[in-house]
């Protein structure tokens, strides 16, 4: 955060002197969100980056370390980030029902059920064998849903298949997840699979899931599990969500519902994200609050490129999917405080942070005052490895400015797990309060943790920085030690 330091001046009064001295802390630094800018294409995401019914949640604060130090110049102060200890275990039983239709020698089916429940839908099905095949036999399917009156709310189309293909023929076929929020809506759920220049025989099945809500820090052991599930939790904008999986395997989709009055939720709904960059089996987790975007967007009625923050979860509910989780395994959630809000979250210059151990890494918000410009913003990362290390990491950040807007950037560079220090350098053009947001991987299940400490200011010429045009961003370094 920004800090403004003010010294209020000597007032004489005849007889007596008062000497009033005060501190005024001033926090002054504004973050867009989607609603405030008006984008105009979304073309690329970020090079560091480049989740019905109310439900109570308890969550415990997040345990935080304070280990007070000092230097020649200033007093710094080391956080340790780190979600609370477990404190209890709970075996869940998710409840789902699987609607079976064989089918026989067909060259088209198509199956509706109407759905009265708050349920996820999904459909797989499996080809048994192939008849009749012509020139190039391809198989296309689908599901949409709407109301009985005919009208469509949303559709979706599954992979084509080649029928000439074993590799693409072999196995169950999954479907695109639905999630209908709301169980007085009488929907109707269509699918359609249809072979062109051959016909099929196979299994058609549509299953539908029931949420389950979730609390913090409970260790949650998951029996006969689905294909794709449906977890449900309270997230705190101010927080980073850390999700722990075990064993690793599966992928996580993370959303916030608009409106409770939305008829259904996709993947296609706003508010949602995915791990982007580097993405590996789904294993420790660090979910952000804010992300950053690089696409088209209006400033002064002029259509330009560049990246912003984008505000992309608040304090509501969220839902939780996991796509091929497998049948059996333990998840808990941990909130990871003061990280992940531009407004509530330590400034690198007078605190060392030391970052929990994660496989995938998002939207970690640091503040910083820059007095001097143009200037270099140096960190130092030491990364902290438990008992297995993985073969290699990558690191990645942002420089924002008060507007909201990306002024430097470095791609998700690739680091050694064998180097002893990562140094991330991002350009400052101009002095000012400015956010970092940094994120960091692997592609295996242990993950690296760091900790993060504040180098300085190295003054530069931006005649010798590198600015990347068609973005608008100064490039950014990292490098190794």
């Amino acid at each position: 955060m920004g800090i403004t330091k003010i010294l209020t001046v000597f007032i004489i009064i005849p007889l007596i002197i008062i000497v009033t001295v005060g501190y005024i802390y001033i926090t002054n630094i504004a973050t867009p969100t989607s609603t405030t800018m008006q984008k105009t294409e979304t073309t690329k995401t970020s090079t560091t980056t480049s989740m019905v019914q109310k439900t109570t949640t308890t969550k415990t604060p997040t345990k935080t370390t304070v280990t007070p130090k000092t230097t020649s110049k200033l007093p710094i102060t080391t956080i340790t980030i780190t979600p609370e200890n477990i404190v209890g275990e709970k075996t869940l039983n998710i409840e789902y029902e699987v609607l079976e239709f064989p089918f026989k020698n067909l060259g088209s089916m198509e199956k509706e059920i109407v759905i009265n429940g708050s349920v996820l839908v999904y459909y797989k099905f499996k080809i048994s064998a192939i008849m009749e095949p012509g020139k190039n036999p391809t198989l296309v399917h689908y599901f949409k849903v709407g109301f009985g009156n005919g009208s469509t709310i949303h559709t979706a189309y599954g992979q084509p298949i080649n029928l000439r293909d074993p590799s693409e023929v072999k196995g169950k076929h999954l479907s695109s997840w639905i999630y209908i929020p709301r169980g007085n809506l009488n929907l109707h759920y269509n699918v359609n699979i249809t072979a062109h220049r051959a016909k099929v025989s196979g299994t058609l099945e549509i299953v539908l899931v029931k949420p389950v809500s979730l609390n913090y820090n409970v260790k949650y052991f998951v029996k006969n599990s689905p294909e794709i599930v449906l977890f449900t939790i309270v997230k705190d904008e101010d927080s980073l969500l850390y999700v722990e999986k075990t064993p690793s395997g599966g992928s996580i989709e993370v959303l916030q519902p608009i409106s409770e009055s939305s008829y259904v939720i996709t993947s296609f709904s706003e508010n949602h994200w995915t791990p982007t960059g580097i993405v590996s089996g789904l294993s420790k987790t660090i979910v952000p609050s804010y992300v950053i975007v690089f696409g088209g967007r209006i400033v002064d009625g002029t259509a330009i490129n560049g990246g912003w923050l984008e505000r992309r979860f608040t304090s509501e509910d969220t839902y939780i999917v996991l796509l091929n989780p497998g049948s059996e395994f333990s998840l808990r959630m941990g909130s990871l405080d003061n990280m992940g809000f531009p407004k509530a979250t330590y400034n690198i210059v007078s605190h060392d942070i030391i970052l929990p151990m994660a496989s995938h890494a998002e939207g970690v918000l640091f503040n910083i005052t820059v007095d001097k410009a143009p200037s270099q913003v140096v960190l130092e990362l030491t990364p902290i490895f438990s008992s297995k290390k993985p073969e290699n990491i990558w690191v990645g950040a942002d420089l924002v400015n008060s507007s909201g807007y990306v002024v430097s950037t470095t791609p998700l560079e690739y680091i050694s797990s064998s180097s002893n220090k990562v140094f991330v350098k991002l350009v400052a053009p101009s002095k000012g309060e400015y956010i970092i947001s940094l994120s960091y991987a692997t592609m295996e299940p242990y993950g690296v943790g760091f900790y993060v400490k504040f180098l300085g200011l190295k003054t530069v010429d931006l005649g010798t920085c590198e600015f990347e045009k068609d973005w608008g961003v100064w490039k950014g370094e990292v490098e190794t030690g």
